[in-house]
């Protein structure tokens, strides 16, 4: 019985767009059922292969927060997706991402959920630092709206507090490729009185 071609990796593109350069892709059959029908059906999964430069990891770039009176907070998620805090300040802020082979979903273009990560730093960063010693801030909640697919290049988003009371800050962000708007988001943040660390 000759094989499946499904079984053995061959070359692959996103909406005939070939991947970035260094990178890899193939198809290899994962498993066999049968559908409802009782049909056999072959399982198969896409593997992408990244080169070195862009794996995430150690040695990536570093994404924190600065707040009040030289506070610092980590943000290691964010530091894996490759969100760069550059500007904050004044209740607003600026953050960017540069688009890599890990960002594409299955259609070939930049997902929705780096968007979204995107918009939910630059308003954190945004809020940050406006909080007191001994304040933090958590999201509530965020409602994004995308208006344009993104398959290339560097992602620039501006955050911007609308109100803000003792406990609820409402901001806004907008991500531009270019001069083109991709992505518009609204958030609601708690802001609260962080516990005391226990005595060790």
């Amino acid at each position: 019985m000759p094989r499946s071609p499904w079984s053995r990796s061959r070359p692959v593109s996103f909406q005939n767009r070939p991947l970035p350069s260094g990178c890899a892709a193939g198809w290899r059959r994962v498993d066999r059922e049968s559908c409802l029908l009782g049909h056999k059906v072959t399982l198969c999964k896409m593997t992408i292969t990244l080169p070195r430069q862009l794996r995430p990891g150690p040695g990536g770039c570093t994404a924190s927060l600065a707040g009040s009176k030289g506070a610092v907070m980590e943000l290691p998620f964010v530091n894996h997706v490759g969100v760069r805090v550059e500007q904050q300040g004044g209740g607003r802020s600026r953050c960017t991402l540069l688009v890599e082979a890990h960002h594409f979903n299955s259609a070939g273009i930049v997902h929705g959920g780096a968007l979204f990560t995107l918009a939910d730093t630059a308003m954190g960063a945004a809020l940050y630092p406006t909080l007191a010693p001994g304040e933090g801030c958590a999201t509530i909640e965020i409602k994004i709206g995308y208006f344009k697919p993104v398959v290339a290049g560097a992602l620039v988003c501006t955050g911007e507090i609308v109100n803000r009371s003792r406990t609820v800050a409402s901001l806004e962000a907008c991500i531009h490729a270019g001069e083109v708007l991709v992505a518009k988001a609204s958030g609601t943040f708690a802001v609260f009185q962080r516990k005391s660390e226990p005595a060790t």
